[in-house]
C-alpha cells in the first residue's frame, strides 16, 4: 500500500488517501455515498409515497363504496316492504267494502 496522503478536493473531503491504489478509488466512492444517502433515501420516499398514499385511499374508498352499497340494498328492500305492505293493504281496503 502506498504512503497515506490528503488530497484536497471534493470528493475526498480532506479524507487521507492511498495514492495509486484502487481502495482510494473506493474509498472515495463510498464517502461520496455515504454523504448522499439522505437524498437517495428521500428520493427513494418521495418515489414510493404516492403508491402507499393510493393503495391507502382505493382501500377507503372500496370500504366507503361497499358500506354505502349495502346501505343502499336494505334501503331498497326497505321500500319495497313498505309498497308490498300498502299494495296488501289496499286490496284489503277493496275487499272489504
Amino acid at each position: 500500500m502506498g504512503q497515506a496522503e490528503v488530497i484536497p478536493s471534493d470528493w475526498t473531503a480532506g479524507q487521507p488517501v492511498f495514492s495509486g491504489s484502487s481502495e482510494a478509488v473506493m474509498f472515495v466512492v463510498w464517502s461520496e455515498l455515504a454523504s448522499d444517502l439522505g437524498g437517495v433515501v428521500l428520493f427513494l420516499v418521495w418515489l414510493v409515497m404516492p403508491l402507499l398514499y393510493l393503495v391507502a385511499v382505493g382501500r377507503r374508498y372500496v370500504r366507503q363504496c361497499q358500506e354505502n352499497a349495502q346501505a343502499a340494498v336494505w334501503a331498497r328492500d326497505e321500500v319495497r316492504l313498505i309498497r308490498e305492505e300498502q299494495r296488501e293493504g289496499s286490496h284489503d281496503l277493496d275487499a272489504g267494502e
